[in-house]
């Protein structure tokens, strides 16, 4: 499959080995697009062409993934995305299902092959509804 075929998946989580992880997961099946803070992902979403986001709940230095969540829905750049967390229990998550685009949740640690075959699902339907 030719690379501009490929689904756009936009990873944010502040944790490098994570994000060395889901690049060696999803690096040739996927377009990756590795942030490591808000600001940085705020301008990948802004810029557009985006199918799948992987998010992460806790991400440190005041930032969080359900404010950022929150805060793209209203701006209507949030595309669907999974939420990923080592704390399943977290409260705040209830709100993030409410969300548009939710597709569930990625407890940590998760198994890569079922996080391929989910990410790959939903860019599947992301990409069908763009066209």
């Amino acid at each position: 499959m030719p690379s501009s075929h490929l689904p756009t998946v936009l990873v944010l989580d502040n944790d490098a080995p994570l994000r060395s992880l889901l690049r060696a997961a999803l690096g040739t099946h996927c377009q990756l697009r590795l942030c490591a803070g808000g600001d940085s992902a705020t301008e990948e979403l802004r810029r557009g062409g985006v199918d799948v986001l992987l998010l992460d709940l806790h991400l440190g230095g005041g930032e969080s993934g359900d404010g950022l969540a929150s805060a793209w829905a209203k701006e209507g750049i949030l595309p669907p995305f999974l939420m990923l967390t080592g704390m399943v229990e977290d409260p705040r998550l209830s709100a993030v299902a409410t969300l548009p685009g939710y597709g569930g949740l990625v407890g940590k640690p998760f198994s890569v092959a079922d996080l391929r075959h989910r990410v790959l699902a939903m860019a599947g339907t992301s990409q069908e509804q763009r066209t």
